[in-house]
């Protein structure tokens, strides 16, 4: 059975640096076969936070799949929020934003749920969640088909009618 490890909201730049080493001692003395990290890498999206997560991440000894949060975009920097919002993401962690990893039971799959033009609500478009459906599927007929699926939003998405949403539900 795998081990798979969840961090989030690690906000280097507004961290706690005498917690870093303890934090990676008990996450390498687990011993995982993945370290998943979901979102808010960063405090405020700028290189040198973005540089201090990669150095966190580099020393995680299994690997690692990784998603933006809203704080990974550059909120007081609004041209490169709506230019270039994932480009020190791309640089220093994955230029995958929808990362997908494959264990030996278990597909991990990240979605990245960010909108770069409402920093506090997200959004998940069709094509992200095909891609994400066709992995946990394994290229089986039927999408969606997992022994098991852990959904974690990183940001709160824009309520819209949905065929998973109970009837009566208030």
């Amino acid at each position: 059975m795998s081990r798979l490890i969840h961090l989030s909201d690690l906000h280097f730049g507004k961290d706690r640096p005498d917690l870093l080493v303890p934090l990676l001692e008990a996450v390498n003395g687990y011993d995982p076969d993945l370290v998943i990290i979901s979102g808010d890498l960063t405090q405020r999206a700028r290189e040198k936070e973005y540089r201090a997560a990669r150095a966190f991440i580099d020393r995680i000894n299994a690997p690692v799949l990784s998603v933006p949060g809203n704080h990974d975009i550059p909120l007081h920097r609004p041209f490169t929020r709506f230019f270039a919002p994932w480009r020190y993401y791309r640089r220093w962690i994955d230029h995958d934003l929808t990362p997908v990893h494959e264990g030996a039971d278990f597909v991990a799959v990240g979605i990245n749920t960010v909108d770069r033009f409402k920093w506090q609500t997200g959004k998940l478009g069709l094509r992200r969640l095909g891609r994400a459906c066709r992995a946990l599927s394994r290229g089986g007929k039927r999408p969606c088909a997992s022994p098991f699926a852990t959904i974690r939003w990183i940001t709160p998405t824009r309520p819209t009618k949905s065929p998973f949403r109970a009837r009566n539900a208030r």
